[in-house]
């Protein structure tokens, strides 16, 4: 059982999601199971090809039945549209299409409303079984069990350059989606932040798009280019690094890549000929790589995530024996929340950056946080709770809010399974399953 559900946060001046009184209240059925909405215009997305409905006749209610062997595997939202995946191969879209980026032709300008459309270009039949998505501002990236790639949207920042030569183009979109050069046997290709596209392997990582601030690399670098090399320059550079690492440096692993809308931020796996290993936390700008600081202990460092304007950077934090964020300093005023939460500025070679707990956030200290969601088009974020119990939603402007499973479907044993957030339009699209 799954059911998808969108929440326009913008429309909640009555109250708030964390609220036990109920604002307003609708009700409809999926797969039998009852599905409850307690926050202000909640709608439920279906998803009609694939399924089937029945209006129970003394209530009213619509209860719509999916099949078992059917589940949705991945969500996916760009600045206004958005793509889910099923485990069939299948391939489902809403919003807009002004760019392309649904890649269901040119005569769609959009898909409103909450039945999401087919793309049918995606089946099994065609040979195009899709087992990835990946949405960036305006364009998408489909990987296919057969391990070609496709791409649709806009190309206006070279976000799509990688793609083969086509007649298909309009305006610098394309509508349809095009086999790009990139291919998926060692990886899957996926957007990267609003104008990119990144092809990430254990050994280097190809990206293209917009570099507008260097944040890809060099300028007067080719259209896929190789962020590799330039890591390796910057790792062995002992303006970065201590003069010794130059010598006993054995190898080095990029692990994870995140982006701003004008930096990129890498975490980078040192191993040395003693067999010592660090990881490295480093900024990619004006086509230069520099190193912030270096986590002796690869256990205390969780994840590294970005905001459009900011890094997040998930980690445990020795001397405040507590885990929590590394963000920048300035940004302190508007999520440290409570007081009594732990706090440290933490010395970099760039930049200023603080330790601050999730005690600090949430005004918690019993809560364990597991992951965090961030979007690429403005500050806000979302902490997970362990197992998935619940979700905190951060914005700079009001308090957490605390978001629970049971807020949307009538069973105890249902839990989030993934979680979307989608807030270029103020919206947020919950899976549950």
């Amino acid at each position: 059982m799954f059911a998808v559900f969108r929440v326009p946060l913008n429309k909640q001046e009555k109250g708030s999601i964390s609220d036990t009184e109920s604002i307003c209240s609708s009700f409809s059925s999926v797969n039998g199971r009852s599905v409850k909405s307690e926050i202000l215009e909640v709608n439920n997305i279906h998803f009609p090809e694939i399924s089937t409905e029945e209006i129970e006749e003394e209530t009213g209610i619509i209860k719509v039945f999916y099949p078992y062997t059917i589940k949705l595997i991945k969500v996916a939202s760009g600045s206004k549209h958005t793509l889910f995946l099923f485990s069939n191969g299948n391939v489902f879209c809403l919003g807009s299409n002004i760019y392309g980026e649904l890649g269901i032709g040119y005569e769609y300008e959009k898909i409103e409303g909450d039945n999401a459309l087919q793309n049918t270009f995606f089946t099994s039949s065609k040979g195009t079984f899709c087992e990835n998505i990946s949405c960036g501002k305006h364009h998408s990236i489909f990987c296919c069990k057969n391990k070609d790639v496709y791409g649709c949207g806009s190309n206006q920042q070279n976000q799509l350059s990688c793609v083969l030569e086509s007649s298909a183009e309009i305006n610098n979109c394309y509508y349809t989606p095009l086999k790009l050069v990139i291919n998926s046997i060692n990886s899957s290709p996926v957007c990267f932040g609003e104008y990119a596209t990144m092809d990430f392997q254990p050994y280097f990582v190809n990206i293209c798009g917009g570099n507008e601030f260097g944040q890809l690399g060099s300028k007067t670098r080719k259209t896929i280019h190789g962020m590799k090399m330039l890591i390796d320059d910057g790792i062995c550079n002992d303006r970065n690094l201590k003069k010794s690492y130059d010598i006993t440096l054995e190898r080095s692993n990029i692990i994870q890549v995140a982006c701003t809308y004008n930096a990129s931020y890498v975490i980078i796996e040192r191993k040395h000929t003693n067999n010592d290993t660090y990881l490295d936390v480093g900024k990619l700008q004006n086509g230069l790589i520099s190193y912030i600081f270096t986590f002796e202990n690869r256990d205390h460092l969780y994840g590294l995530y970005c905001t459009k304007n900011f890094p997040i950077i998930h980690c445990y934090d020795k001397k405040c024996n507590a885990s929590g964020v590394v963000i920048p300093t300035h940004k302190l005023q508007y999520y440290r929340k409570y007081k009594g939460g732990k706090t440290r500025n933490i010395p970099t070679s760039i930049d200023k950056y603080s330790f601050l707990s999730f005690s600090g956030i949430i005004g918690s200290n019993s809560v364990e946080i597991q992951s965090i969601i961030t979007n690429p088009y403005n500050d806000c974020f979302a902490l997970v709770e362990r197992n998935n119990q619940a979700l905190r939603l951060i914005r700079k402007s009001e308090k957490p809010k605390k978001i629970m499973p049971d807020d949307f479907i009538s069973n105890k044993e249902v839990e989030f399974n993934q979680i979307l957030l989608s807030y270029s339009e103020e919206t947020i699209f919950f899976y549950l399953s």
